[in-house]
Formats: structure tokens, C-alpha cells, sequence
């Protein structure tokens, strides 16, 4: 255990030097102590709240364990905003959020919950519509399902007044979809060792 830790401490390290300027707010907040401190309030400092007229606001979610973020995950936001404005469906990418997954989730290898979301909000500090979300990973005293992260991010989103062209802003506009990687594309298949499905029907349907 002790390995693991320490190995994980160096690859966080490797990560921080690695990734300047983003990671610079990391640098301060653990030279300051500020680490842990997290709102549990939607960030919405970077969400468009104007689209073109025709156009269809989306919000792109991708929960994860993010022990540590990396550029490959900045990549998939910026593939999957790409593919999304391009599919012909008229949609207009309004803004991005990482969600790490609580402590409690139980995977070996998750630096604590504070350290990845401090993590999280430092690599998408650079980017002008990517943020980091602390409510899954700092503001619950469990894990929570995907679906109901996700069910959440939709409500509050859905909060948010758009204005669509000339309208004036109005809320319940705002679609979100979730970003994912293959491992969980596959994993809609598993199954659990008592036979049940590792996802049920229903919450394939809502993802």
C-alpha cells in the first residue's frame, strides 16, 4: 500500500511539472494549504448563455476518477464538442464539466477525492469553456450512482436562462450528454457475480 501511495505521489508530481501553465493554480493552492475546499454550487463562470437562432444549447459531462486528469481527457472534451456541432443535429456546445468520482467508489488507485479535484480544476483552468465540478467527489458522504450525477447536472442546468438567437433567455433549454471512454461503453455489457447486470435498462436509457 505504501508503494502504491508513493508511486502515485510521483506520477502527481511528474503531472504538475509536466503540464505549466495550467497547473500553476495547483503549485499556489498546495503551497497555500488551500486544497479541500470546494463549492458545492454548479460552476457556471464559462457556460454560453447566448447560442445562434436554430441552434440547440448541449452541456457535456464526463464523470470519471481523474487520478490524475490528463491531456488526453482535455482531448476527448474537445473531440466530442467537435463531433456534437458537426453531427448535422443543430447543436451548439455551451459548456463542458468533470466530475470526479467520490473516494467511496473504492477503486485502488484514486488519490483523494480533494487532490483530484484540485487536479481536475487546474488542468481546465487554460480552457474557456471546460470546469471542474466538486459536488460527486467533495459535497456527498457516499458515492452516487452515474445516472443520478448525471440526472443532477441536468436539473441544474436546466436552471440556467439561454437565450436561442433574438429570444430572450429561458431555462429548461439545455441538453446534457455524457462523455465517456470505451471502458464504460463496455462495461453497459457486465455483469455482477450474483448474475444482475452492472447496469439495469433504466439507466442505460437516461445515459
Amino acid at each position: 500500500h505504501r508503494c502504491g501511495t508513493a508511486v502515485t505521489a510521483a506520477i502527481f508530481a511528474i503531472v504538475i511539472a509536466i503540464m505549466p501553465p495550467a497547473f500553476s493554480a495547483l503549485r499556489n493552492r498546495l503551497s497555500a494549504g488551500d486544497l479541500g475546499k470546494a463549492s458545492c454550487a454548479l460552476p457556471l463562470g464559462k457556460l454560453r448563455l447566448e447560442v445562434p437562432e436554430g441552434r440547440i444549447p448541449v452541456a457535456i459531462l464526463a464523470p470519471g476518477s481523474f487520478s490524475p486528469p490528463t491531456l488526453l481527457h482535455l482531448r476527448m472534451f474537445e473531440e466530442a464538442r467537435d463531433a456534437l456541432e458537426r453531427s448535422g443535429n443543430n447543436f451548439a456546445v455551451v459548456g463542458g464539466y468533470m466530475s470526479p468520482v467520490h473516494d467511496a467508489y473504492g477503486k485502488a488507485s484514486l488519490a483523494p477525492a480533494h487532490h483530484r479535484l484540485s487536479m481536475a480544476e487546474a488542468a481546465v483552468s487554460d480552457s474557456d469553456w471546460i470546469m471542474a465540478d466538486g459536488w460527486e467527489c467533495a459535497c456527498r458522504d457516499r458515492w452516487t450512482p452515474t445516472v443520478k450525477v448525471v440526472e443532477r447536472f441536468a436539473a441544474e442546468l436546466n436552471k440556467v436562462a439561454i437565450s436561442i438567437g433574438t429570444k430572450r433567455p429561458e431555462v429548461a433549454q439545455v441538453r446534457t450528454v455524457m462523455l465517456c471512454g470505451g471502458d464504460v461503453l463496455q462495461s453497459f455489457n457486465d455483469t455482477k457475480k450474483t448474475g444482475e447486470r452492472l447496469w439495469t435498462d433504466e439507466e442505460i436509457e437516461v445515459l
